[in-house]
């Protein structure tokens, strides 16, 4: 094999070599698997995202009695909601309750795909009470003052009011959103009102259950809460 033959297979070997990397670098990257496409918001997090080992004490507005609330265990999934192009996932995280009587049992928190300003957050949470009944107890996307119908043990949701400031147990709370969640079907045909206000860094910091018959309030006394 002469120089010149020699010359033209190693610049077609070069070239073959070159035109693979290219290609195999043009290709596209399928999507990370490990991130949801919708995920929780900053602003989600300073309400709502506490690590295990958080606490809050509850006092009964009627006994005077106090109960302390722990997290004990938590753990974050991602979901898949919809079908073919209207197909997304979101992010999930699942907070567990000690034993207590103010009859929290779990928190669950979900991202939403709604658009909202960053100071808004995305993510509701729904609240699993001892009874067996579980409310959305907060979805700051939603507009206030409008019933948004949930259905079945739901029932509807109510943004009520955003508060600058809220005094619970003589300690002033800022920016906290306060939202209403109305069972018809808990003691039908009477419904229920479950009051929720929500503070940021703090959580859950009262909450209400009132029936016709029957009321009951829980207000913060203390917290020691990990974020």
């Amino acid at each position: 094999m002469d120089i010149k033959t020699r010359v033209l297979l190693l610049i077609g070997f070069v070239g073959l070599t070159i035109f693979g990397a290219c290609h195999r670098g043009g290709t596209t990257p399928g999507p990370d698997p490990s991130k949801p496409d919708y995920d929780f918001s900053q602003a989600s997090k300073d309400y709502l995202y506490f690590l295990p080992n958080s606490y809050w004490v509850y006092q009964d507005d009627s006994t005077l009695n106090a109960y302390s609330v722990k997290l004990f265990s938590a753990h974050e999934e991602i979901r898949q909601s919809g079908a073919g192009a209207a197909q997304y996932t979101y992010n999930a995280y699942w907070m567990y309750y000690s034993n207590n009587d103010a009859g929290l049992l779990k928190g669950e928190l979900f991202s939403t795909n709604f658009t909202v300003p960053d100071d808004v957050p995305n993510t509701e949470e729904r609240l699993y009470f001892d009874d067996n009944h579980y409310k959305i107890a907060f979805a700051p996307m939603y507009p206030f003052g409008q019933r948004i119908l949930l259905g079945g043990e739901e029932g509807t949701f109510i943004n009520k009011e955003f508060l600058d400031a809220m005094t619970v147990s003589d300690k002033v709370y800022d920016s906290v959103y306060h939202s209403i969640s109305e069972d018809y079907l808990a003691a039908a045909p009477d419904t229920v009102f479950y009051h929720f206000y929500f503070a940021k860094h703090y959580g859950l910091i009262k909450y209400s259950i009132m029936g016709k018959n029957s009321a009951v309030s829980f207000s913060l006394l203390e917290s020691n809460v990990i974020q």
